[in-house]
Formats: structure tokens, sequence, C-alpha cells
């Protein structure tokens, strides 16, 4: 498993090549658990806390955030030994999608998803 947590990149040696492997079959790879959740826990408390802005464009409406918790990914997603890890897996263009709960609806309830 690989696994982004608050200190770096946690992942074992034979973590990588059935990544490649599944990359090169389906052109997409699904890092499970990637966040450590100590570390997502504290995304999510973020988001729940971020400022949120609707943005009128014309005919759409865009929900914007504005927050630490853009940062903190940033900051993780972009760490060198993850970006590696990207590399070898061949996965540059890396698109990744978080399974949380709606934002929308964190913001609306004030929950974060996260079980306690």
């Amino acid at each position: 498993m690989i696994q982004l947590t608050q200190g770096g990149v946690v992942s074992a040696a034979g973590d990588v090549q059935p990544l490649a492997t599944e990359f090169q079959r389906k052109g997409f790879v699904q890092f499970k658990n990637l966040l450590d959740p100590r570390l997502l826990s504290l995304i999510v408390e973020h988001l729940a806390r971020g400022d949120w802005r609707s943005i009128q464009g014309g005919f759409y409406t865009e929900d914007k955030f504005e927050g630490l918790a853009l940062e903190a990914l940033r900051f993780a997603f972009n760490r060198p030994a993850f970006l590696q890890l990207a590399s070898t897996i061949g996965a540059w263009g890396l698109s990744v999608s978080f399974k949380v709960e709606s934002f929308a609806a964190m913001r609306s309830t004030g929950t974060t998803g996260i079980p306690t």
C-alpha cells in the first residue's frame, strides 16, 4: 500500500509494480487509502472550516474553495517522493479524486465524514 502521511510517503518494495501493471492495462490507477487517516481527518476538518464562495459565471455557478486544506493537499501530492512514485507507475498527468463525502454536504451540515 502506498500512503501519504504527515511525515512523507510510505510504501513497500512490492507496491509499485502491480500499480504500474494496472496503469498499463487500464490507463489509470486507484490508490486505496492514499491519505493517512490522520492527514485525511486534518484536511477534511479544514475543508469544513474553509471559505466557500459561489461564483456566478453567466449560465453557470461555480463553488470555489479557499483555505488551508488546498495548501495541505498541494503539499502532500507535490512531494518529490510521491511524484517519483507516480512517474515510476507511469501516471504522469495524475488526477486524484476523493470519495469522502460531498463537500457541499459537509458545508451545509458541518460534518466531516470521518468515523470517530
